[in-house]
Order: structure tokens, then C-alpha cells, then sequence
């Protein structure tokens, strides 16, 4: 009888919990799983052929990870001298990814490759190379040069 007495205010606690905020308390462990019959199709290891165990898991592992968003470039090299007044901006990213140079979009490669013309004015010149994908990522890379005509 003091035992029902203990539970009784705990369940009653709950379902007020569960009235006042509009959600019902959520279970703190899983129904078991039903027993399977000489009916049902096994699943699971038993179902592959696969020996049971503790490495042994449900879900199938994927097989190929995707790469890891990055931006690289590759010509020019910061801090050079350009004696030219027009330079090719050279690089390789994501094939997915989306690349501006100096706020202007240019056009990635299937291999991931880019390029792109920038006119530099006399003296430093900042070249600004942004890549970006549709999941979020995104990588800048500054370049600094100086022109000397």
C-alpha cells in the first residue's frame, strides 16, 4: 500500500507535466521487438549471411566518404611582382562549388579546375578568390601582388 502511495503522486506529476506543456513525456526505453516467426523473413546479419557479433551492425557502412570542401590556388603567388598588367588567377576547388574572383563568378571545370583573367592597377593589387557550395562551405583565399608596369 506505501508503494502505491509513492507511485500515485510520480504518474500524476507526469500527466500534469505532459497537460501544461502539450507534449507527452517520451519514454525512456524502446518497446522490445517482436519475436520473429517461422512467417517472417529474417533481417539483420541473419538475413546477409553475415556472423553476428559485436562489430556486427544493422546499417549498411557507406563505402565512399565525400571530400572535404577546399579551395586551392595555384598561380599566382602571394606577395609576387607582375609585370604584366593583366594576370591569370589559377586554381582547383570542389567540382560542386561555386568560385567568384575579385566579385566575379567564373566557371569551375568537371576536374574541379578554374581560371580567370584579372586586370591589376599600378603598385598592390588584392586578389580576392571566394569558393563556396550549396551545403554552407565555403573557403576565401587572398592573394596580394604588385604591379610595376
Amino acid at each position: 500500500m506505501k508503494r502505491l502511495f509513492l507511485v500515485l503522486p510520480v504518474i500524476l506529476l507526469a500527466a500534469t507535466l505532459a497537460c501544461s506543456s502539450g507534449t507527452a513525456p517520451t519514454p525512456t526505453s524502446l518497446p522490445a521487438a517482436p519475436a520473429a516467426t517461422a512467417t517472417s523473413a529474417p533481417v539483420g546479419p541473419a538475413a546477409t549471411g553475415t556472423p553476428a557479433g559485436p562489430s556486427a551492425t544493422a546499417f549498411p557502412t557507406p563505402t565512399e566518404t565525400p571530400a572535404a570542401f577546399f579551395l586551392d590556388v595555384t598561380s599566382p603567388e602571394n606577395e609576387s611582382v607582375i609585370r604584366a598588367a593583366t594576370i591569370e588567377v589559377k586554381g582547383r576547388t570542389a567540382v560542386d562549388a561555386v568560385v567568384s574572383v575579385n566579385d566575379t563568378v567564373v566557371d569551375v571545370a568537371e576536374d574541379g579546375s578554374f581560371t580567370s583573367m584579372v586586370t591589376l592597377g599600378e603598385g598592390p593589387n588584392t586578389i580576392d578568390v571566394i569558393a563556396s557550395d550549396f551545403s554552407g562551405d565555403q573557403q576565401a583565399k587572398i592573394i596580394n601582388v604588385i604591379y610595376v608596369p
